[in-house]
């Protein structure tokens, strides 16, 4: 029977970015046939645009930093700790107006159809 799990240390990838990480987008963590998981930064006074989700339901847990949040045009402020569900359809940005980087883990159910992690899942 192959493993019915996956550990993934975020916390690490989160700490320690790596080259190819880009200071605003995504960085692939890990992808299953129901989710995908990606870490999303948006470094300060940069903004990001998720592409479009039209059947994806998004999850954002914020894991350091801080940043404004705008979902079909309703704004939030959210920190470490706060989670935001995005309902499908919903437009997505992350504006961070800090002085500090933002750090999150962003959830796409069901991954978006035929993604790869290292490609379409990138910052558009």
């Amino acid at each position: 029977m192959p493993k019915p799990m996956t550990v993934v240390d975020v916390g690490h990838l989160a700490d320690h970015p790596g080259d190819e990480s880009p200071a605003t987008g995504l960085t692939p963590v890990e992808r299953t046939a129901h989710s995908a998981w990606s870490l999303l930064r948006v470094a300060p006074l940069q903004r990001w645009t998720a592409p479009d989700a039209d059947r994806e339901e998004r999850s954002v847990l914020v894991l350091d930093g801080m940043a404004t949040f705008l979902v079909d045009g309703w704004r939030q402020s959210l920190g470490s700790g706060h989670l935001l569900v995005v309902e499908p359809g919903a437009a997505l940005e992350v504006h961070n107006e800090g002085a500090a980087p933002l750090v999150a883990l962003l959830t796409w159910s069901p991954p978006p159809s035929g993604a790869r992690p290292s490609t379409e899942l990138e910052t558009p």
